[in-house]
């Protein structure tokens, strides 16, 4: 009995191949999936990020009555939100205290909120470089609706203001953006005079990305019958060259059959000659043997 629970532990806590192969192939699994995990959570804040800028920048007295409240209680909730992502960042660092000094701006952003516009500016920027023209307009709309709240927020209050609804200041946002300017609506206060420097910048950017995509395509296409008739030509020198290198092999074969009758007809008359040499040097041969005769049957006469 003993023997056999001795057995059953040996089993239980053998380690071989294929377990340890099984245990890699788990974690691998885990961490993929974390990743991958990782990265929607990532972005899902960045739209967060970037759908609440107006919340984090206006500050609490320019509400009204209950929506004060309402705008505090979302605040703490959004600090929480980007608190518990922090830590959970910092509990899976294999370093801790090197993310702590490569993160400490994050920090920063949760306890103080308003500094979040530079995360959102960071992943404006970061669309930009990639070239990802949909993500791009999205991201300028998202930017462009907040600068509009940001603006009626801090010009409806103000005396001689002509901002004084969303509807306003949407119509303010995009005509600036556009740099048409119309003039029916400006904003007077500070915080809105760099709400439309932002509006410019931001629609500066999106126009000149459109523009120049839009071109691009332009080129692309007005290049595509040109690229085809290269195409042709190409086609056609490869077989001129194909034909070329074809006669130039045949002729080189047509040269080396001349050279190769020539060395025949050489070789033949080099054979002929021997032939004569042979001939002659029997002839010699026999005129010596029967001179040799004769002149043995001359001295048997003597």
């Amino acid at each position: 009995m003993a023997g056999f629970r001795f057995g059953a532990w040996s089993q239980l806590f053998r380690t071989d191949g294929e377990s340890e192969r099984q245990v890699v192939g788990v974690s691998n699994l885990l961490v993929s999936r974390f990743r991958s995990h990782r990265k929607l959570i990532d972005s899902w804040l960045d739209s967060l990020a970037l759908a609440t800028i107006w919340l984090v920048v206006v500050p609490i007295w320019h509400y009204h009555g209950t929506a004060r409240i309402a705008a505090l209680a979302a605040r703490i909730v959004i600090s929480i939100i980007y608190a518990v992502d922090f830590l959970n960042r910092f509990v899976h660092a294999s370093d801790r205290s090197k993310y702590l000094s490569q993160t400490w701006f994050e920090i920063v952003v949760i306890f103080v909120p308003p500094l979040r516009v530079v995360t959102s500016v960071r992943v404006f920027r970061s669309i930009f470089r990639r070239g990802e023209l949909k993500h791009l307009v999205l991201v300028a709309f998202v930017l462009l609706v907040n600068i509009a709240i940001v603006a009626y927020l801090f010009e409806r209050d103000a005396r001689g203001a002509t901002i004084k609804t969303v509807g306003d200041a949407l119509w303010w946002s995009i005509v600036t953006a556009t740099t048409v300017g119309y003039g029916d609506f400006t904003t007077i206060t500070l915080i809105g005079r760099i709400a439309a420097v932002a509006a410019m910048l931001v629609g500066i950017v999106t126009i000149a990305t459109v523009t120049a995509t839009v071109a691009a395509n332009f080129m692309t296409i007005s290049s595509e019958p040109s690229t085809e008739a290269q195409s042709l030509n190409d086609a056609r020198g490869s077989s001129g060259r194909s034909s070329n290198a074809s006669e130039s092999r045949k002729s080189d074969l047509e040269n080396s059959s001349v050279q190769s009758n020539t060395m025949l007809e050489e070789l033949h008359l080099i054979r002929l000659t021997l032939n004569e040499l042979t001939e002659r040097v029997v002839s010699l041969e026999g005129a010596i043997r029967s001179s040799i005769e004769d002149g043995t049957t001359s001295e048997e006469g003597y």
